[in-house]
């Protein structure tokens, strides 16, 4: 873009595109969904706001569902009548009686080795992102440093760490919920593939006249603009908001100095769709066709409406509480 328009060249942010593929990340990689580096002695998150009987799906039964529906993909053979009453069932949820606090889930965790280009408080050389694994009607209760500040769509608030690993010492075994609300909350565990990319606002967020522009060259060169060559799909650290997570902009204040908040984290369901084929890794053309649509979607998890949770960090202070919207 910066080549065609003049005016992007002052557009364009560093990104990292994290290519998260299935696997079996060990505690010193990057991962989604692995185990993390957490020091022994340190408290484990916990949620208390969950106590009694609720409607959610034991992990056990979502591993069970996957592994079922994977099965089914690479065979093509039909589902028995008693596998589709179990995927129904892990799908509908059943009544569990939660009688302790409940564990966070890890979502991520980055090594600086691994995106060295990314804005890192000093200090800092891993930074990691736990979520409950429950939906909230209330303001989540936590007494932890690190929570989110809460967004407006109920979606499980999320704990973010950055930490020394020079500091971390001996490392422990850390707990995982055995319950998740919906089947969708539970990430299948991922080694990651950083790739340093440039990302160019949304359309609508361009100055008028640069958008008609544009809009006019999108006629004659055959790209497409929002879904070719602006905001980078998937999971993603860095880049620019997309439009509506920061719908009313005030609420993306800094809670603790005010101070502007930028895009950390974006976790979406899908590493590209059927409008952003060109965002699919050329190494994934000649795999085979089921292993394709894992890559696809690797990660198993779905985050509100239009499937992408947005973490963003304070411009002044990174280990200022993050900001969370699900939309």
């Amino acid at each position: 873009m910066a080549e065609v328009f003049a005016e992007f060249g002052e557009l364009g942010r560093v990104v990292t595109r994290l290519h998260p593929r299935r696997g079996d990340p060990g505690v010193w990689e990057s991962s989604v969904g692995g185990p993390l580096v957490w020091p022994v002695g340190e408290s484990w998150p916990t949620c208390p706001g969950h106590q009694g009987v609720q409607s959610a799906v034991r992990v056990e039964d979502v591993r069970a569902h996957r592994e079922t529906m994977r099965d089914r993909v690479r065979s093509g053979r039909e589902l028995t009548w008693e596998e589709r009453e179990f995927l129904d069932s892990v799908e509908d949820g059943s009544e569990v009686l939660v009688e302790q606090s409940v564990p966070l889930l890890p979502l991520l965790q980055v090594f600086a080795r691994d995106v060295p280009w990314l804005e890192w408080p000093a200090g800092r050389d891993v930074l990691q992102v736990l979520m409950c694994p429950m939906d909230h009607a209330d303001e989540p209760d936590f007494d932890l440093p690190g929570v989110s500040v809460w967004d407006r769509w109920n979606a499980p608030p999320t704990v973010v760490r950055w930490r020394s690993t020079d500091s971390v010492g001996a490392v422990g075994a850390h707990p995982m919920p055995s319950m998740v609300q919906f089947d969708h909350y539970y990430p299948e565990p991922c080694v990651l593939f950083p790739e340093r990319l440039v990302e160019y606002p949304h359309l609508w967020e361009l100055p008028e006249d640069l958008a008609e522009a544009v809009e006019e060259w999108e006629e004659t060169s055959g790209y497409r603009y929002r879904s070719q060559l602006s905001i980078v799909p998937g999971w993603v650290l860095g880049g620019w908001p997309k439009p509506g997570a920061t719908d009313p902009p005030d609420e993306m204040a800094c809670a603790e100095c005010g101070g502007e908040m930028l895009p950390l984290l974006r976790a979406s369901s899908m590493e590209w769709d059927a409008k952003r084929m060109s965002w699919c890794p050329i190494e994934e053309f000649d795999r085979d066709p089921a292993d394709r649509e894992e890559a696809k979607e690797p990660t198993g998890v779905v985050y509100g409406r239009e499937n992408t949770l947005h973490l963003y960090r304070c411009w002044e202070d990174g280990e200022h509480p993050m900001q969370q919207m699900v939309l």
